[in-house]
């Protein structure tokens, strides 16, 4: 999905000292790389970009239904990445002809045959070189095959690893605090805030709805055929529609959406999702257990900033361990998260007082859970215990190579993209997200990446 976030975020990451990422600065980034293919507000979105863009094309009755009664609620219908971010929308995803359009296709395929490029594959970075007593960074060591290899720059070491792996590799080589490395063994040659400030998008996928429509089946050998074709369901990732952004207690539609739902017409009760999201089969059975997918559809609830920060931290100093993730859901002292979340699930609940709803005969299929059940059904106390109990990851985390101007703030980076305190290295991707940002890191992590294509250009 292709949701770059709202003016407010990029505008915050400035404000906390981070010069040329207010939302003016990053807007002609997000028009540099994109090539827009459907209707929408051109004024925010680019055509001659490489990664292909589009608009979902869906008639789905329940889709539209969703759209029409988040229209009576006084949620407009909107292009996301245009001039307001508050409405809902069918989904931008990165695609073309019905296929994921990812980074890898739209730009290192066309540079694939260039002589200053070479792309090893299979292969696991596990140190980056730095000259202790210079802390400059000159290369990395990488495995494959089983073989270490070292590899050597002129100029600068770039990481690009993500929001786990990029803490990682970075505590692997001295870089983070101190007395975590000190414990694992792993000699200090910086002393940084690596692997802090964990953010994710906290997801409640739980919201089930039966009603009196049946969507005419499609064979195996017709959804082959529309695939190839370019379009039908097989050609939308996640069966995902359409999107809505809302904030729980304001009508301004300027404002940062604090929560993001996601309309799947369909149920999601198979294997998949229990694995992914780490259901207990008690929990998961008795969710699920009483969904017709015929007539069902899924509304998927987001919290778009959670005030709650997690740890990425090594488990041992080996590079082929898996470092130990903690997102730390819901401890935030104020308990905001948790009551943004019980919010939002209560205004979702409100589309089933629409017209558009009603016309479907749409019901919330209501299924007590049994860790919750010691508190009275759908009482406050009770969502907030299914809150706790179902609520997993979207996948999203960023923010653990915090970009900023201070690293006594516990900024790893500065507006440069520079690890502060050693030369030559810097690191480009989601986790120098200081804050997260209202929707999917998809697009602006490509956009970090514009940034510093930009910077590198421009000898800053």
């Amino acid at each position: 999905m292709y949701v770059r976030g709202h003016k407010k975020d990029y505008d915050e990451w400035k404000s906390q000292g981070n010069s040329g990422w207010g939302y003016e600065d990053v807007l002609p980034l997000f028009k540099h790389s994109e090539s827009f293919k459907s209707v929408g507000d051109f004024g925010y979105h680019g055509t001659n970009g490489y990664l292909s863009v589009n608009v979902i094309k869906s008639n789905h009755a329940q889709v539209e239904a969703f759209i029409e009664a988040n229209k009576e609620l006084r949620i407009p219908e909107i292009d996301y990445n245009g001039k307001q971010q508050i409405g809902v929308g069918r989904t931008q995803t990165n695609t073309i002809n019905g296929r994921r359009h990812s980074v890898g296709k739209a730009f290192l395929q066309l540079a694939r045959n260039r002589t200053n490029l070479r792309v090893e594959s299979n292969s696991l970075v596990t140190k980056i070189l730095i000259k202790s007593s210079k802390k400059r960074a000159y290369g990395v060591l990488y495995m494959k095959n089983s073989v270490p290899y070292k590899v050597k720059c002129r100029k600068e070491v770039i990481i690009s690893a993500g929001s786990i792996n990029s803490p990682q590799l970075l505590m692997l080589s001295g870089i983070g605090p101190k007395s975590h490395l000190k414990k694992i063994g792993i000699p200090v040659t910086k002393d940084l805030s690596v692997g802090c400030n964990l953010q994710d998008h906290p997801a409640y996928f739980d919201l089930i709805f039966e009603t009196n429509h049946t969507e005419p089946e499609i064979t195996l050998r017709e959804n082959i055929r529309n695939y190839l074709n370019g379009f039908g369901r097989l050609t939308i990732g996640g069966n995902v529609n359409a999107l809505a952004f809302f904030h729980t207690d304001s009508t301004n539609l300027s404002e940062s959406p604090e929560i993001e739902i996601i309309m799947i017409p369909s149920d999601i009760s198979n294997p998949y999702l229990k694995n992914a999201h780490r259901y207990t089969s008690e929990s998961f059975d008795a969710i699920w257990s009483k969904v017709k997918s015929s007539k069902s559809f899924t509304i998927v609830m987001v919290l778009m900033h959670p005030k709650s920060r997690g740890t990425v931290k090594l488990k041992s100093s080996s590079p082929f361990e898996s470092p130990l993730i903690d997102l730390n859901f819901f401890s935030d002292n104020e308990e905001t998260d948790i009551e943004v979340m019980y919010q939002g699930i209560q205004r979702t609940l409100k589309l089933l007082e629409t017209k558009a709803f009603k016309k479907l005969n749409a019901s919330l299929v209501y299924n007590p859970l049994p860790a919750c059940k010691h508190h009275q059904y759908l009482s406050k106390k009770y969502w907030y215990c299914q809150i706790r109990q179902l609520t997993t990851t979207l996948y999203h985390p960023v923010g653990t190579c915090k970009m900023g101007p201070d690293p006594n703030k516990g900024a790893v980076v500065n507006s440069k993209l520079q690890v502060h305190g050693v030369c030559n290295l810097r690191i480009a991707d989601a986790s120098i997200i200081p804050v997260q940002t209202s929707g999917h890191t998809n697009a602006a992590a490509i956009m970090i990446g514009e940034k510093l294509s930009q910077l590198i250009l421009n000898k800053q």
